[in-house]
């Protein structure tokens, strides 16, 4: 009688591991509730001016006195913009002097703005030129680009519509400089001076 208990015995034990072996078989899974990230992408409007080459101009002459002399070199110009749609209507490039009264000073006198004079000789790009003749440096700017009295504007340019051609473009200029010193003895020293060019986008 004792060993069949002892079968009784073991056969619920294997009964009872059985059961809590298959119980660790069930897998259940726990998915948390979403979280949201949010991404943002902001491409921002951008204008640039380049001058490629001329950024520094000598003369050196005996004889600038009472004489129309160019600068030996063209400053050759790049502008590049690429703007979001609906945000430009309008662009223009000036050079200018911040003093017009002393575009150039020397240890004995001053050049005014007015006897410089600038000319757009060349021109590639959708912008319109606004000075292919030689023109002083006597104008005013285009809203707060420039100095009244001291500026040239090299070219405008409309911008209409949103095709991407018409926001994102270049302009290359080609500014021809000369000094226009007719009438004027100029006294013995070296005169220098800084002209500023900014392009300008409404």
């Amino acid at each position: 009688m004792r060993p069949r208990a002892g079968r009784c015995c073991v056969s619920m034990a294997l009964a009872i591991l059985a059961l809590v072996v298959g119980t660790g078989r069930v897998s259940a899974q726990v998915i948390g509730g979403p979280v949201p990230i949010t991404l943002n992408v902001n491409q921002s409007s951008s204008l640039t001016v380049t001058v490629q080459s001329g950024n520094v101009q000598t003369l050196v002459s005996p004889s600038l006195s009472n004489a129309i002399t160019n600068f030996p070199t063209p400053v050759q110009i790049l502008t590049a913009w690429d703007f979001r749609p609906n945000t430009v209507s309008s662009l223009s490039l000036v050079a200018y002097f911040a003093t017009p009264a002393a575009a150039l000073s020397g240890p004995n006198g001053t050049i005014a703005a007015g006897r410089v004079q600038g000319q757009v000789s060349s021109s590639v790009g959708p912008a319109v030129t606004s000075t292919p003749a030689w023109t002083a440096f006597t104008g005013n700017g285009v809203s707060t680009n420039g100095v009244s009295g001291g500026t040239l504007i090299l070219w405008t340019h409309a911008i209409s519509g949103n095709a991407a051609a018409v926001r994102k473009n270049q302009q290359a200029n080609r500014l021809d400089l000369r000094l226009n010193l007719l009438g004027v003895s100029l006294p013995t020293g070296s005169y220098s001076g800084t002209l500023v060019i900014r392009a300008l986008a409404l």
